[in-house]
């Protein structure tokens, strides 16, 4: 990997605290900025390494929709 950036962007902006402690969760801390919840792995980061940041990513993104209700709760892009 040279490089990357992961974001989801939410409707309106989630709780950070289960954000924060799902991704902590998974050995991953993200920042949380508004209606954005955003990586940027080091160039040094192996595959398995990016597959974990990937991976706590999209539990952060499903915590919110669990703890979430109505539509802020779901992802841009994704059903609604």
């Amino acid at each position: 990997m040279i490089g990357g950036v992961g974001v989801v962007e939410f409707h309106e902006a989630p709780d950070p605290v289960p954000v924060t402690c799902a991704a902590l969760d998974q050995g991953v801390w993200f920042r949380p900025i508004g209606r954005l919840l955003y990586t940027m792995p080091p160039y040094v980061c192996s595959d398995e390494e990016v597959r974990t940041i990937a991976y706590a990513l999209l539990r952060a993104a499903q915590e919110v929709e669990l703890t979430s209700t109505g539509r802020g709760a779901t992802p841009h892009g994704a059903g609604a």
